[in-house]
């Protein structure tokens, strides 16, 4: 089945309105289209914001392509310019990004190239780029599978990733 569509921020959601900063989250790649959100993504990035008082988040996109299945990102154009200018433009109104992209965010070899125009526009701006948790192969952990919620703690700007 061919996949035409691209899906560049899957979410953009308030948590609390009192919080004027953002989190900027670097997700996987979009759900199919004709499925919501995991309940579990939205319920750990909204734990995330009230933990360390941001008052919303964007959650975009490594790979733009909307598929299920990981061999589809390899074998289409999943990273197209208009997915990076979409991160990069995140990322500038952004007060902290973090990544989530798991292993399969890193097989394809993009998650470098992110990575690296991340990091400059972070340390230009003067805004951590962290992580919540690393998975074994040392990737950023998908958010599916960030700690529960008793994990998530304040210390996680010492999580500079790079």
């Amino acid at each position: 089945m061919p996949y035409s569509e691209y899906c560049y921020t899957s979410e953009v959601q308030t948590v609390n309105a009192k919080h004027q900063k953002k989190i900027v989250v670097i997700g996987h790649n979009p759900p199919r289209k004709d499925f919501s959100l995991d309940g579990t993504v939205v319920a750990k990035i909204s734990k995330l914001c009230r933990i360390l008082n941001y008052g919303y988040y964007e959650l975009v996109n490594l790979y733009s392509i909307v598929t299920p299945n990981s061999s589809d990102i390899k074998s289409k154009r999943a990273a197209t310019e208009e997915n990076y200018e979409s991160i990069a433009n995140a990322v500038k109104t952004a007060d902290l990004v973090v990544a989530g992209w798991g292993d399969n965010g890193a097989n394809f070899g993009i998650d470098k190239e992110v990575t690296q125009k991340v990091t400059s526009e972070t340390e230009q701006r003067g805004i951590s780029f962290i992580y919540v948790s690393l998975t074994k192969k040392k990737n950023p952990s998908h958010i599916r599978w960030w700690p529960e919620s008793k994990g998530l703690t304040s210390t996680l700007e010492n999580n500079i990733y790079k």
